[in-house]
């Protein structure tokens, strides 16, 4: 299919879930405070899509900008099922998990050092580098948009009106994984389609998914 490390500038026609994803760094349009309700900067997300499907498969949150470790944290965070409490108040599951067979990534310094490639290569995924056009990109982000007006609804919603200001790393990283799960992933992959990404995701399997125990996931 690839070489184990190949150069691309486009990205490509996939045919079946899982068999290619993109991870994608960028800045949330967010600003967090800290206990005291001071800012302290905007948080970066490493996003994991199924190009196939456009479903979200995993994702990590930091005040830090994006380094191997966390990039790899995403990676892990895609690769595993998904289970959250009733904390997270989700209406559906978060049912997308499994390795790629091929991983499309920028050619930033972090996709390039030899620690980052290593671990892809052990768990035998093919990595592929390609310089991604803006209106690419699009595709495969969140409407930011959408997400803030989640947040605003979800503010209003809310009694105590001195919370309303607070909004920290693990309130943004709940209500991300609400807006996805119930959200992003429930939406019409496309106008053509008449499905869901996450419906599209699991009928476009082309056998189940492997699962890999947590302690055994060795990134």
């Amino acid at each position: 299919m690839f070489s184990q490390t190949d150069e691309r500038n486009y990205l490509p026609v996939v045919e079946y879930s899982n068999s290619c994803w993109l991870v994608h760094c960028y800045l949330l349009d967010i600003m967090l405070t800290d206990t005291n309700g001071l800012l302290i900067g905007r948080p970066y997300l490493i996003s994991v899509i199924d190009i196939y499907s456009e479903c979200y498969m995993g994702f990590h949150l930091s005040l830090k900008p994006p380094k191997a470790r966390t990039v790899l944290q995403a990676l892990h965070h895609a690769i595993l099922p998904k289970y959250y409490d009733f904390q997270y108040n989700l209406s559906h599951d978060w049912i997308t998990y499994g390795i790629p067979q091929a991983l499309y990534t920028d050619r930033s310094n972090i996709m390039m050092q030899y620690y980052f490639q290593e671990k892809i290569h052990k768990l035998e995924i093919f990595l592929i580098h390609y310089q991604p056009t803006s209106w690419q990109l699009n595709l495969y982000e969140i409407n930011q948009n959408s997400f803030l007006v989640f947040i605003k609804d979800y503010f209003n919603s809310i009694g105590n009106k001195a919370h309303r200001n607070c909004l920290n790393l693990d309130m943004v990283e709940k209500l991300l994984v609400r807006y996805i799960v119930d959200n992003y992933n429930q939406e019409i992959n496309n106008s053509l389609s008449g499905i869901t990404r996450q419906d599209k995701w699991q009928t476009g399997l082309k056998s189940a998914p492997q699962i890999i125990q947590k302690d055994k996931l060795e990134i």
